[in-house]
C-alpha cells in the first residue's frame, strides 16, 4: 500500500479529486502494489481515504497543473473514506 499525507491545498479542483505523480502510479504498477492511501490533515482533524491503483488507470486524468511534472488526478468518487476501527485493521497488516 502507498499511503501520502495530505493537506487541503493538495486537493485538485479541477478534477474534484487526489492526485499521485505519474512516475509513482508507474510505480506502483510495476511492483503489483494495490492500494493507494490518502492521509488528509485539517483543523478538524484527520481523515483517510483508500481506492485501488487500477482506479487511478481506469479513470484518472492525467495533467501537468502549475508546470510541475505530469500527475493524474482520481475524482472522489472512486475514493472510499476508512473509518477508524478499519483503518486499525488495515494497518495492522501493512
Amino acid at each position: 500500500m502507498y499511503i501520502s499525507h495530505r493537506k487541503k491545498e493538495h486537493y485538485c479542483v479541477k478534477y474534484g479529486g487526489w492526485g499521485i505523480t505519474k512516475k509513482v502510479l508507474d510505480y506502483l504498477v510495476e511492483n503489483q502494489i494495490g492500494k493507494v492511501e490518502i492521509v488528509f490533515h485539517s483543523k478538524k482533524g484527520t481523515k483517510r481515504y483508500i481506492t485501488d491503483t487500477k482506479n487511478f488507470i481506469k479513470y484518472g486524468k492525467e495533467d501537468s497543473l502549475g508546470g510541475f511534472e505530469p500527475q493524474i488526478f482520481l475524482n472522489d468518487r472512486y475514493w472510499r473514506e476508512l473509518k477508524i476501527p478499519e483503518y486499525r485493521k488495515v494497518s495492522l497488516y501493512v
